[in-house]
């Protein structure tokens, strides 16, 4: 049988790094795609007869960065839930080690009480 040896404390100081990190994550998504855009806002014009406000690589970064956000933000969206999982789990394996100590404890008072074997229940002597 397999043997778990989950340090509570560790877990909760790897969890509040994660989140941490997982929380700039949203943030930064939002930035880079506000920087791409300016990128393409800066890439050039196409002039001529069709005078448009971007060119061909502006309108390519735009449509990228239009394209990137939801799966950036996705990124972090899973980091957020991967952490909380990592959370329920690691209440259930603490609430599962006391609920087993608490049967323990009720086993070794059991054992603890005095028997009756038949006739030879305590205090009758035959």
């Amino acid at each position: 049988m397999s043997r778990w040896d989950i340090k509570p404390a560790a877990v909760q100081g790897v969890l509040q790094r994660t989140v941490e990190v997982a929380g700039k994550l949203h943030g930064e998504s939002t930035s880079y795609v506000e920087h791409v855009k300016s990128a393409a806002g800066n890439a050039g014009t196409l002039l001529g007869p069709c005078d448009a406000r971007e060119g061909l690589v502006g309108m390519a970064l735009t449509a990228y960065a239009n394209s990137a956000l939801p799966e950036l933000q996705a990124v972090s969206d899973r980091a957020q839930t991967s952490v909380q999982g990592a959370l329920d789990a690691a209440l259930a394996y603490v609430q599962g080690d006391e609920e087993m100590a608490a049967d323990l404890q009720k086993a070794a008072i059991r054992t603890a009480e005095p028997k009756t074997y038949g006739k030879y229940a305590e205090g009758r002597k035959s």
